[in-house]
Order: C-alpha cells, then structure tokens, then sequence
C-alpha cells in the first residue's frame, strides 16, 4: 500500500525531529508519536484482512463495488488521519509550544477515534 510507504518516511522525519523536542513537551510528543505509529500498525494489519472479508461476502457484482467504494471511503478517511496526525506531530517537534502540542495530541486522538469507528484496535503510547 503505496501511502502507508509514504507515511513512513514522515514517520522517519518525526522520528528525527523528535531527538531536538524541547523539554516537557518531549514525552507529549513521544507518546503522540508511538500511538500514531502504532495507529498505522494496525491499521496496516486490519486493512487487507478486512477488503478480503468484503469480498468474501459479497453476494452479487453490484454489491461487492458498492461495499468496497463504501470501505475505500473510510481507508481513506484513515489515511488522511494519519496524515494529519504525523504532520502536526512534525510541526510541534519544529515548533514546540502549548498549541501545537496540544493539536497533535487532538489530531492522534482523531486518529484514534476514527479507526475505533472501523474496529481497530489501536495501542496508545507505543504499548
């Protein structure tokens, strides 16, 4: 799946980034991004599994397009979370302060909250 390849190297990027987090906001950021991560993980394992059940399932033509054009709505909804998510944690590593802290925290729980929304279970804080 060629955008979770992509959200890797953003990860990467983070990952980077997260060596220069200032001080309190460090294990904020750290925890945000272990949960993002963790959030790609298994969103990652949950994914082919899941269109494969769709098709198993279908019973006709029309339903197996209909149900995987549903599905490909909320892969994609997920992955635009996972975006957001790893880019705010990104921007709050550059810029550490109250705000950008706080909106990476809310954009991984968004994260979350969507992928709960699937079934997904996701590790919070790398765990």
């Amino acid at each position: 799946m060629q955008p979770l390849r992509t959200l890797r190297f953003l990860a990467l990027a983070v990952a980077l980034c997260a060596a220069t987090a200032c001080g309190g906001y460090q294990t904020q950021l750290k925890v945000s991004l272990a949960t993002t991560d963790g959030a790609a993980a298994a969103f990652e394992k949950f994914d082919k599994p899941h269109q494969d059940e769709i098709v198993a399932k279908a019973t006709t033509a029309d339903e197996l397009k209909t149900n995987l054009a549903d599905y490909r709505k909320k892969q994609q909804a997920v992955l635009d979370a996972l975006v957001l998510a790893y880019r705010a944690i990104a921007t709050a590593e550059l810029n550490p302060s109250d705000i950008t802290v706080a909106t990476a925290s809310a954009d991984v729980a968004a994260l979350v909250a969507v992928l709960k929304d699937l079934g997904v279970t996701v590790p919070t804080g790398g765990k």
